[in-house]
């Protein structure tokens, strides 16, 4: 197995670059990358040999300051040039060759959709030329790009043209980014695009051109982005006072592609996180585009203007500018409710890595292969640490401490280390403690209990924190509370308990009643909570508590324990019969109409898996289905008026109302429907092939397909032949096809989704496709990956081989379920195993693909 790379062996590269000239031959077949650099040995480092990274190069030519090398002092390899320097300061120009259209890599330069363009994170840029490929090497670079006038009439790079010609049939032009950066925000492009022009003025009165770029297909459904990209610059001007410093800002919206990258200036994204117009995208998808629109241009200061110094710091770039892009959603929608969103996401998908192999601080100490830790826990997880840092220092002091590290390290490479400083040189508080939580995996757990004294008017709280891992220490943990009477009235003000020792007692006064506490509000913390609240008191926090977060957490704490009840009684044969409590939250739940609709329709959701079995031994995948699909169907028949009339009242939103009260309604309806169906009416079946096939909006008609995905019906074959016949010339639309395809709960699914590998839409090269319909199965198809045949888990170890021979993806994204196989029983649990274990006896596979394999079989 490839050597570890660790932190604790970080070493200063011993040459700075000065600067980078590039110059590209472009084509397909066969592309030559001319590159002259300078550069100069650090001070105090020895005279010693230039060691360069390579990957997959054919050396054409090399000369050390214009002159020819010497034999001896120049060894090259596809991997690795080494060259004895003749001084402190020198330039190197070398000449490669590259064959961009049999990189299937997608890393470096590569031929895609009749487009060359390049990918250079985390380490892609060693393909193009031979170079120090590391984050902390940052360099001014002018670019030159020559190619087929004809077959690429438009050429990209960062920083402004300077220069451009033509001769022969081929043109040219030259960009120059006097701002130095590291190689993975470098980026080239050459195509035949349209494009769609906008401005923005920043604060100080400059003003920056804006350029989205698209085929002529899609370049007229591109000003949703562009608007988001104003409105992204503005808000960081706005809330962070940081201003944009080049003079224009281009996206490029790749066709068949998933990705989204930060290139300096240079944004490449995939078209389904650029094109947005109602006829192909859902609600879901617009936030989508501008969430992610926003995450890339708030890069442009927290990763290119101050970036990572090596890959272990890949949180301080991505977790800070993730919890960025979600303060900037939640400026424009219902923070509160939002925040659930984040919340539910963050269960799905981060929870499951602690809870398995796969847990690592978000700060690794080591690894293979960096590509394997762009992972949940990386950015999803970074973001909640740095918003308790938020919450610890305040939104204004957070604001002036992301100031202050951004102030004294401009045009750095840094560490988490330095943000934690920043943040107390900033505020003036003590973060020695927190930093804990950048270096220790897992997730704890937070225990509560109360007691309350009534002659003293006093309510003692007492939080007690069960480490992840037996050598773990206390962590710094803010915990948002508050007391509610049992008649749900709120009982004075909002309070954090910052708990810092295993085990913190907090005490109240003047509270009137003994309370009900609201605990961790808006989810203070990343932490499992276990709370002795009984049935009543969670209804009560659900039906009348003021945080959106913690009335939906609070029903969804009641459901889950009501879904666990009946599944023990499922499996004892006993006759099962929902709770009275239950009842009455829906029904509440159901009447109340003082609350938004998409909180609303955030709590008529039941829980599902992982959550389900989130803090259990072991999974008991079948109980909790059966006893899931029977509160679902009991609430159906007990609240089939109610619901429909919930139904019937949300249809009046125009496709094109893209305001908080219509995606709402649109997603109460939905949600609504979802219930609708839970009891098998075939009425309420026919009701959602009717808006498949007739349905205003995407929104609508892509959400009811998802919803007769799941049911035994000959209407949920009619639905996907209508939706493929009508949109199969739709390439997102096909793409959104094989996703729902991909989560079919139906009985008998799992044939007909491994079937779909060899459909001729699914090419191997249109990677958002096989990222909707692969990642959606083995991430997201809770019950048809663990069917009892195996076929789910033989699907994935194929699939994971393939991509493999390809040298494309990132296995360790598609392992998120079976990296839980020890948490299931007989026959599923040895099924997995065996599965993973063909995909580790397979001879020549990659380094990352074995890291991510052994890590999960614990070799």
């Amino acid at each position: 197995m490839t050597a570890m790379v660790r932190l604790a062996d970080y070493r200063p590269y011993p040459y700075d670059v000065e600067s980078v000239d590039l110059r590209f031959e472009l084509d397909p077949d066969e592309t030559l990358v001319t590159a002259r650099i300078r550069y100069r040995l650090r001070a105090g480092e020895p005279l010693q040999d230039l060691v360069l990274d390579g990957r997959g190069l054919r050396l054409v030519a090399a000369r050390l300051d214009g002159q020819a090398i010497a034999p001896g002092d120049l060894q090259a390899s596809p991997e690795r040039l080494t060259v004895k320097p003749p001084s402190e300061t020198f330039e190197l120009e070398t000449t490669v060759a590259l064959q961009p259209s049999g990189n299937t890599s997608k890393q470096g330069l590569f031929f895609h959709e009749g487009l060359l363009l390049t990918h250079c994170e985390p380490e892609g840029f060693r393909r193009i030329t031979y170079f120090p490929d590391r984050p902390d090497i940052l360099a001014p670079y002018t670019v030159t790009l020559s190619a087929d006038a004809a077959r690429f009439p438009l050429l990209l790079s960062n920083g402004a043209c300077v220069n451009e010609g033509s001769v022969g049939g081929r043109h040219w032009r030259t960009f120059r980014d006097p701002i130095p950066k590291p190689t993975y925000i470098f980026a080239a492009f050459a195509g035949d695009m349209a494009a769609l022009a906008g401005r923005h003025r920043t604060a100080s009165g400059r003003s920056v051109e804006l350029t989205v770029y698209a085929t002529a297909r899609d370049i007229d459904r591109c000003g949703y982005a562009l608007e988001a990209l104003k409105a992204a610059l503005a808000w960081d001007e706005a809330v962070f006072g940081l201003e944009y410093d080049l003079d224009s800002y281009g996206v490029v919206a790749i066709p068949a592609y998933a990705g989204a990258h930060e290139n300096k200036g240079l944004n490449f994204l995939g078209v389904d996180l650029i094109v947005a117009e109602p006829s192909v995208a859902t609600d879901e998808d617009y936030e989508l585009v501008r969430r992610i629109v926003g995450h890339e241009a708030f890069h442009n200061w927290t990763g290119n203007r101050v970036t990572c110094r090596d890959w272990f710091q890949l949180s301080l770039k991505e977790g800070l500018t993730r919890l960025r892009d979600q303060l900037f959603m939640e400026d424009a929608l219902e923070s509160g409710v939002y925040r659930i969103d984040q919340v539910r996401a963050l269960r799905r998908n981060q929870f499951p890595e602690d809870d398995g192999p796969a847990a690592h601080p978000i700060q690794p100490p080591a690894f293979v292969k960096i590509e394997n830790f762009y992972t949940n826990t990386v950015y999803e997880k970074g973001a909640e640490v740095l918003r308790m840092l938020r919450t610890i220092l305040t939104p204004e002091g957070f604001v002036a401490a992301i100031r202050l590290y951004l102030t004294r390290h401009d045009g750095q490479a840094v560490t988490l280390e330095a943000l934690f400083a920043a943040a107390e040189d900033a505020c003036g508080v003590d973060l020695g403690q927190f930093r804990r939580w950048a270096t220790q995996p897992g997730r704890p757990r937070l225990a509560a209990h109360g007691s309350y004294d009534p002659e003293a008017r006093a309510y003692r709280l007492t939080l007690r924190q069960t480490p992840a891992s037996p050598a773990a220490q206390p962590l710094h943990m803010p915990v948002s509370v508050a007391l509610v009477s049992p008649e749900g009235v709120r009982l004075g003000a909002e309070t954090l308990c910052e708990l810092k020792d295993w085990e913190q007692t907090f005490e109240f006064a003047d509270v009137p009643v003994e309370p009900i506490p609201s605990l961790l509000r808006g989810f203070s913390a990343p932490v499992s909570l276990e709370c002795a609240h009984d049935a009543a008191q969670l209804a009560c926090l659900a039906a009348f508590d003021d945080d959106p977060f913690v009335a939906w957490d609070s029903l969804q704490t009641l459901l889950i324990n009501e879904i666990r009840r009946l599944a023990a009684a499922w499996r004892q044969g006993v006759p099962l019969q929902l709770s009275d409590v239950v009842e009455s939250a829906f029904g509440q739940v159901l009447r109340d109409e003082t609350r938004g609709p998409r909180l609303r329709a955030l709590l008529l959701g039941v829980p599902d898996e992982p959550v389900l079995s989130e803090g259990l031994p072991e999974v008991d995948l079948d109980g909790h289905m059966a006893a899931r699909a029977f509160l679902r169907g009991e609430i159906c028949r007990r609240f089939r008026p109610a619901i429909q009339a919930v139904y019937q009242a949300q249809g009046r939103w125009a496709p094109s109302d893209l305001t908080n009260a219509a995606v709402g309604g649109r997603m109460l309806r939905n949600a609504a429907l979802d219930l609708l169906v839970a009891d098998g009416d075939p009425h309420a079946a026919h009701a959602c092939f009717t808006q498949v096939t007739e349905g205003p909006s995407m929104t609508e008609s892509f959400e009811a397909l998802c919803i007769l995905s799941h049911l035994d019906t000959p209407l949920r074959t009619a639905a996907f032949q209508a939706f493929y016949a009508r949109r199969r010339d739709e390439p997102q639309l096909v793409d959104k096809w094989f996703k729902a395809m991909a989560l079919s709960r139906a009985p008998g699914a799992v044939d007909e989704i491994v079937g779909l590998a060899d459909h001729p839409d699914l090419a191997p090269d249109n990677t958002s496709r096989n990222l909707a319909f692969f990642g959606s199965f083995f991430r997201q198809n809770r019950v048809m990956f663990h069917d009892l045949s195996g076929k789910g888990y033989a699907f994935l170890a194929d699939r994971l081989i393939a991509a493999d021979r390809r040298g494309s993806g990132r296995p360790g994204y598609l392992m998120a379920q079976i990296d839980q196989w020890r948490r299931y029983s007989a026959p599923r649990r040895d099924l997995m195993r065996a599965a993973l274990r063909r995909v580790i006896e397979t001879p020549d596979i990659s380094a990352g693909l074995e890291e991510v394999v052994r890590r999960s079989l614990g070799d």
